[in-house]
Parts: structure tokens; C-alpha cells; sequence
């Protein structure tokens, strides 16, 4: 059995948005949960964001195939 890597620390560098999730703030804290290598990394980061719409509560959005120009240490 491959031991589990813990979570990496990061912020969204920029404002990022993907076709499917909601938009993600620049400086929104997230965790790097994966991480595959395509020549260069490309990495899987679960934000953790506050719901715009109403006020809403806290939620978690997942975005994939993310750059390292993408993210910055948290």
C-alpha cells in the first residue's frame, strides 16, 4: 500500500474559473490533493470558498489540471 500524501497548502494566485465550478477569488486558500505529470505538473487543488450567491455558507470547489503559475504557498 503507497502511503498517503497529506495535503499541500496553497492560494489561488489569480481569479480562476472552469466550465463546470463556480469561480474561485484570487487569494482563496486551497489544498493541493493531487498532482499528475504531463512533462510539467499539473495539479487537482480543493479551494475553500464562501458561496457568492445569498450569502451562502462555506463550500469546497475542486479544480483540475491546474499550473504552478495558478497557485501561490499559503
Amino acid at each position: 500500500m503507497m502511503p498517503r500524501r497529506s495535503p499541500i497548502p496553497v492560494r489561488a494566485a489569480h481569479d480562476l474559473s472552469q466550465r463546470s465550478s463556480p469561480p474561485v477569488k484570487a487569494g482563496t486558500p486551497g489544498e493541493i490533493v493531487d498532482m499528475s505529470e504531463n512533462g510539467l505538473y499539473s495539479y487537482t487543488v480543493t479551494f475553500h470558498t464562501v458561496a457568492a450567491i445569498g450569502g451562502g455558507t462555506d463550500g469546497n470547489v475542486t479544480l483540475h489540471d491546474l499550473c504552478r503559475a495558478d497557485l501561490r504557498e499559503a
